[in-house]
């Protein structure tokens, strides 16, 4: 009996851009990849550090202009 169980948990991601449709398109992808789970989408940055703490993000994908 082979069983291929990942009991690994998904990445806990969250998205800060400005660009409701950029945020929009980087939560389609990430919510299609497997190992991944997205916790927070945020408009700006003024409390990403709070956030990240609060939900445990563990990858930040973050527009810097």
């Amino acid at each position: 009996m082979n069983l291929n169980c990942d009991l690994t948990p998904p990445l806990r991601v969250m998205v800060v851009d400005d660009s409701p449709v950029t945020r929009r398109l980087i939560e389609r992808v990430v919510g299609r990849a497997e190992g991944l789970e997205l916790v927070a989408e945020l408009e700006s940055g003024n409390c990403v550090v709070e956030v990240a703490i609060e939900r445990g993000v563990e990858v930040l994908i973050l527009d810097l202009e």
